[in-house]
């Protein structure tokens, strides 16, 4: 049996979720092994099993001592489902999905495979401190090499993984959504009545000032562009300031969330996303996050934080604009669009849909299997 194993909830992790269909789509058994708790409500029309291990510890205190403890208990249930269940291939998620991986190969079986995806630079995240820096980089370094091959998120990630832990090259496998032709729609601008010639712009995700969101909004509140729109559609800390700033500012809009299954509609009814993320960590600069790609996939042309690796992508394949958020570029921008151009910028996300698709990604993910005879 192969598992994936991350010690978070399993709730909306689409990468989690696409690579396990691929694999059960080529024949294999795969489950998830993941972290649950008592608090959330889980769906369960999983095609494949999904296990969640519930701490006693869980509603113990926060502090690091007890963190600690939870998440040796997390280790220890995790290994023994994984002895009972005779598992034999571990796709392990993240570093904390690497340090259960590593124990169950040291103390349970010596024989197992483990593969390590991980979806963020583990130890340049944001938020840490000096000493949880050191601390993940040298877990990390100790035991990565328990791994027959690692996957990465980003070229850059890759590039400083090769060269910090002296290891291959891991496989950059995107975070990109499965392929979905669309001709656009006009489902936004007819539900807040928007006018054809005017430019729509859309935010979608997370409503926070982690994203940018407050920025986002002054921008649009200063604009003196009165054919500009923007759409924050989504949930999060800031959801109620921007119903508020909507009310007040007819070209400011607030949409519920939706279905997965409707992102692509709502998304291409728009002239541009936005994706701002603020540079502070080397995470965050050589991020290639899955939303970026879902804009790509909608037709939608593209404005982005000037991150290294996201900011490169936009430019080179010439799919919309970087912006400094810190320096009023945005701001300068919105003064200064065109309609006129924004007919190339689509034909540009046309094409690159073609290439980055979760189809093409997913080869990528067969390979690597296939080398380790594990498909």
């Amino acid at each position: 049996m192969y598992f994936q194993v991350l010690v978070s909830e399993y709730v909306n992790d689409n990468r989690v979720e696409k690579t396990t269909e691929s694999l059960t789509s080529k024949g294999v058994a795969m489950g998830i092994l993941c972290l649950g708790r008592t608090s959330i409500v889980y769906k369960h029309d999983f095609n494949y099993p999904v296990k969640r291990i519930y701490l006693k510890t869980q509603q113990w205190p926060k502090v690091f001592f007890i963190q600690a403890i939870k998440f040796l208990e997390l280790i220890i249930k995790m290994c023994l489902f994984l002895k009972n269940e005779g598992a034999s291939v571990l796709h392990c998620n993240d570093l904390g999905g690497l340090i259960v991986g590593s124990t169950y190969k040291a103390f349970f079986n010596s024989s197992v495979t483990l593969i390590y995806d991980s979806h963020e630079f583990q130890s340049e995240t944001h938020g840490l401190n000096k000493t949880q820096k050191m601390l993940r980089k040298w877990v990390e370094k100790n035991i990565i090499k328990n791994a027959s091959a690692v996957i990465t998120v980003s070229e850059s990630i890759a590039n400083s993984y090769k060269s910090r832990y002296k290891i291959p090259k891991p496989v950059v496998i995107f975070n990109a959504p499965l392929y979905n032709s669309t001709d656009g729609s006009t489902i936004l601008k007819n539900q807040f009545q928007i006018e054809e010639q005017e430019i729509l712009f859309i935010y979608q995700g997370m409503i926070s000032q982690a994203r940018g969101v407050d920025k986002i909004a002054n921008a649009f509140i200063a604009t003196k562009n009165k054919f500009a729109h923007v759409v924050f559609m989504g949930d999060g800390p800031l959801a109620q300031d921007i119903k508020e700033i909507a009310e007040n500012n007819s070209n400011i809009h607030y949409h519920p969330p939706v279905l997965k299954e409707k992102l692509i509609e709502y998304s291409s009814s728009a002239d541009f996303g936005i994706h701002l993320i603020p540079n502070t960590c080397l995470n965050h600069d050589y991020c290639m996050p899955n939303k970026l790609f879902e804009y790509i996939n909608s037709t939608l042309p593209v404005i982005v934080s000037n991150v290294n690796d996201m900011a490169k992508f936009v430019v080179n394949n010439n799919v919309g604009f970087v912006v400094d958020e810190n320096n009023f570029d945005l701001d300068l921008l919105l003064e200064n669009i065109k309609q006129t151009e924004i007919s190339s910028f689509k034909a540009n996300c046309k094409s690159l849909a073609l290439v980055y698709n979760w189809e093409n990604e997913e080869k990528k993910l067969f390979t690597l299997y296939k080398s380790l005879d594990l498909l």
